[in-house]
């Protein structure tokens, strides 16, 4: 957007008569060039492929080029030339301009079908992280059953050694009980004899 802004500044600038606007229109065309090379530069940081990087390469090549033909129209037009200033823009500028604009169309190009191979790569990996939680529960779920098991065993297993241990003294209490009650028989028949 900001070079077809600037393209359009370009045309106000050799249009305008007024002085008051050539100099505003002059400044927003250098302003325009600072923001397309702050974008340049940005998009230069996140390149990170070779073809991304030759084509940012051609770009900056094209862009060079019609900065040239534009400062070469401005410069048509500042000495009173506008009808120069057109030609060149018909005969030169307008090829270059056209020919960024296929570059950038290029870059768009690229740019979604490397945006579409991540977006893949991206949901392969939530894929995989799925099956790995399903995988990981499946596991803690078989884990915590045997865990369950092994602590049911083992509780049933003491507490079967419990009751056999008090099976085994309430026999012998019932016994020892028995052996009391024919004791205590045997001195009161004694007692009452004597």
């Amino acid at each position: 957007a900001d070079t077809h802004e600037q393209r359009a500044e370009v045309f106000i600038r050799i249009a305008e008569t007024n002085q008051q606007e050539i100099a505003t229109a002059d400044k927003r065309i250098a302003d325009k060039d600072q923001d397309i090379t702050r974008d340049f530069d940005s998009y230069e940081q996140l390149a990170n492929d070779g073809e991304d990087r030759q084509t940012l390469e051609q770009l900056k090549g094209m862009w060079a080029k019609w900065v040239e033909c534009r400062n070469q129209m401005l410069e048509l037009s500042r000495k009173g030339q506008d009808p120069a200033a057109a030609e060149l823009y018909a005969k030169t500028g307008d090829a270059v301009f056209h020919t960024f604009g296929s570059t950038i169309d290029k870059m768009g190009e690229w740019n979604h079908a490397d945006a579409l191979k991540h977006a893949e790569m991206a949901n392969g990996a939530v894929a995989s992280g799925k099956m790995g939680v399903i995988i990981g529960v499946a596991i803690a779920i078989l884990a915590a059953t045997g865990i369950g098991a092994f602590i049911t065993l083992g509780t049933k297993r003491g507490l079967k050694q419990i009751s056999d241990s008090l099976l085994a003294g309430s026999e012998q209490v019932a016994s020892a009980a028995q052996q009391v009650s024919s004791s205590s028989q045997s001195l009161a028949q004694g007692a009452s004899e004597q």
